[in-house]
């Protein structure tokens, strides 16, 4: 799911409507009026435990292909990996 939904609440909502697994990547329109990492915060702890998965600078695995986001951008990334882990990368700086 491409981002700029609404503001995290909102949009973590709305999302766990899917009966399917959701790949999220913010937009910049879930860090309006909060800090980059307190949106993230947000956004994790409210999609914990659901079909949720939120994609900012890290890479879930499904099936051999891999989807990446970077830091509140939006991309994917397919590798050739047959692991079903969820890696970070490191941020890097600006």
């Amino acid at each position: 799911m491409a981002g700029d939904i609404s503001r995290p609440r909102e949009a973590v909502a709305w999302a766990r409507n899917f009966d399917k697994l959701v790949l999220y990547v913010p937009g910049n329109h879930e860090f309006y009026g909060s800090s980059i990492d307190g949106a993230l915060e947000e956004l994790q702890h409210l999609s914990t435990g659901t079909q949720i998965q939120v994609l900012d600078n890290r890479e879930i695995v499904l099936g051999g292909c891999g989807f990446w986001a970077p830091p509140c951008g939006l991309t994917s990334s397919f590798s050739t990996t047959r692991s079903s882990a969820v890696r970070r990368r490191p941020r890097r700086s600006a």
